[in-house]
């Protein structure tokens, strides 16, 4: 009985972290959702409607040039400044190894932030709240296809902590 409930608890465990990640990583229909600043949430497959290839768009995300919208993402700091930094990249989740090899130009967000930011707010997941640029550009871990220019940065709160 000891194995049956062992068992049990980690199917349970694995289901609940299951269902943070797809809620974090825009699994649900949440992309229709809009915050009271006017705001779209767009998740990470949303972006995926850009070809890396050819830059072609989706309709969606035709759609969404220009317009306001809200992602959750990882910082990566783009600045050797250990206390502050003013832009950065945004990625789908904290293994997005920017390094070897970066994560497609369609998976990758160029951040530019009006105020400085501290680095101790980098570590956790984040909200970046601004008007969507698609732009395929280089950064110094390679091509990005969106830019947030002006953006806005909270902490990213599962619902647990609402």
């Amino acid at each position: 009985m000891k194995g049956k409930k062992k068992t049990l608890f980690g199917l349970v465990i694995f289901f609940i972290l299951g269902m943070a990640a797809a809620e974090f990583m825009g699994l649900f229909p949440t992309s229709m959702r809009v915050f009271s600043t006017g705001a779209q949430v767009v998740t990470w497959p949303d972006l995926m409607g850009m070809n890396p290839q050819t830059g072609e768009l989706s309709p969606k995300l035709i759609e969404l040039k220009g317009k306001r919208v809200k992602i959750p993402g990882f910082v990566v700091p783009l600045t050797d400044n250990i206390s502050q930094f003013k832009d950065f990249l945004l990625v789908p989740d904290p293994m997005a190894c920017i390094h070897a090899p970066p994560p497609p130009p369609n998976q990758m967000i160029y951040v530019k932030l009006d105020k400085a930011m501290n680095i101790e707010r980098s570590f956790g997941p984040v909200w970046v709240e601004a008007p969507l640029e698609i732009e395929v550009t280089e950064s110094q871990y390679g091509k990005v296809g969106f830019q947030l220019k002006g953006a806005d940065v909270e902490p990213y709160k599962f619902k647990k902590d609402n």
